[in-house]
């Protein structure tokens, strides 16, 4: 073997690692300015959509980005797609989130559930191989039974970080520490959250070693309202009456679901390269607007209706439909509903 063969084998060699590695690279659609729609991977579940149609698309559309395929209303324009794919690409397509202007498209590592690169990840590709102490209190505290902009709010309150005029006196942003309240004392944490004469709290419940989560979920709530309205009069010069009241609660949302991997999405959010990142980003768009959203897990058993109705979905035609009465399939889960029986679950350990 001469030099030019070692050469050509070396060079054989590093196309393979590089072919190997562009096919685990993909992207997270944001503008979708920068993603080709039929060359690259971007669809969950498929490869380049080229190498998967019906009939070649035509070639003045063949290098087009993804957002040349939506529609000005946000959704997918089907006319430019169907003619082209399969009914299971056309599902794979419709499960992914369309365009979304602001956001930048990105790429992702598909060998990582999280789409971040890493060395070993990588290695595991080239070599083809499958890979893949806190405080009581503060874990506590992180725990906490309430949404997450409250348990953020508890967390400040317990290391005594929240902005009173008594922080703010000692920041220089006023000269006057006084609780705006009721004028009388310097406004420190506890003043501001207990102590003020102005706050009722009701020392007749004693709560003692009472940590259940309603008891949880209610302190909690009431130190963020507390807070909050101190906030609406000092800001707005608002004092909030019992009509106030009323709209809070009416915008107090809980929503189940039966994946605790989804919930801890939609809470923590997820980097730009994750598989999810567009549809998790859409629905905490949602979840950030002017409401108290509770998120909670609930077991796959008591879900059964929510998750029978997400199924028929599939088979009916796209748009909003109305069921005035239960539909005849939910007769068994709904009757089983109402007589309670008991239900195996297998748990590890």
């Amino acid at each position: 073997m001469n030099s030019d063969d070692v050469w050509i084998d070396d060079c054989d060699s590093l196309r393979e690692m590089a072919n190997r590695i562009e096919e685990n690279i993909a992207w997270n659609v944001g503008d979708g300015n920068q993603v080709r729609f039929w060359k690259d991977i971007w669809v969950h579940g498929q490869g380049r959509l080229i190498d998967n149609v019906l009939i070649p698309p035509p070639e003045n559309i063949v290098d087009m980005p993804v957002n040349f395929f939506s529609t000005l209303s946000g959704g997918w324009d089907w006319s430019k797609i169907d003619p082209y794919v399969s009914r299971d690409v056309h599902s794979s397509i419709e499960a992914s989130t369309p365009p979304v202007q602001g956001r930048n498209d990105c790429v992702r590592w598909r060998r990582m559930h999280d789409g971040n690169f890493s060395i070993r990840s990588a290695y595991e590709c080239l070599s083809a191989g499958n890979g893949a102490t806190r405080s009581t209190f503060w874990s506590r505290i992180w725990k906490w039974p309430v949404h997450e902009r409250i348990r953020s709010f508890i967390w400040l309150l317990a290391h005594g970080k929240i902005l009173t005029n008594s922080h703010r006196l000692h920041r220089n942003l006023t000269n006057n520490a006084s609780c705006p309240r009721c004028g009388r004392e310097e406004e420190t944490v506890l003043h501001a959250i207990r102590d003020c004469n102005v706050i009722e709290w009701n020392s007749k419940i004693h709560a003692g070693n009472d940590l259940s989560e309603n008891w949880q979920s209610t302190f909690g709530v009431t130190c963020w309202y507390v807070w909050k309205n101190r906030n609406l009069l000092v800001f707005e010069n608002h004092t909030p009456n019992m009509q106030d009241l009323f709209f809070q609660i009416l915008y107090m949302v809980v929503i189940e679901c039966d994946s605790e991997v989804a919930l801890e999405l939609v809470e923590n959010g997820t980097t730009e390269n994750h598989p999810c990142s567009g549809l998790v980003h859409q629905i905490r768009s949602l979840v950030d607007r002017n409401w108290d959203i509770n998120l909670v897990h609930a077991f796959r058993e008591a879900n059964q209706t929510a998750d029978l109705m997400a199924k028929m979905s599939h088979t009916l035609s796209e748009g909003l439909h109305v069921f005035c009465y239960p539909h005849k399939d939910l007769g068994y889960i709904l009757t089983a509903d109402l007589y309670g029986p008991l239900v195996p679950r297998v748990c590890v350990c």
